[in-house]
């Protein structure tokens, strides 16, 4: 494996590996993003199933509730 030595601001000389550097590496990121695509394409296919579901189902109608007659209030000083 091909390592490079870099030295930072500081003088002090570390090892640093990039992706162009390990072929290993390569491989692990593009198949976690194949795996990432073919999570969202799925789970797009699961929206669209979801909707289309919904769609086809009658829309539930709720009669509308009349609200209770109220007697007329008097306030204190009336009879």
């Amino acid at each position: 494996m091909d390592w490079r030595q870099d030295t930072p601001e500081n003088g002090k000389r570390h090892q640093k590996l990039t992706l162009s550097d390990n072929p290993g590496l390569k491989d692990y990121f593009s198949e976690r993003a194949a795996e990432d695509a073919k999570t969202e394409k799925l789970r797009a296919l699961r929206l669209a199933k979801e909707a289309t579901e919904l769609s086809d189902k009658p829309a539930e109608t709720k009669t509308p509730r009349q609200s209770p007659k109220r007697t007329a209030r008097r306030g204190l000083g009336s009879s």
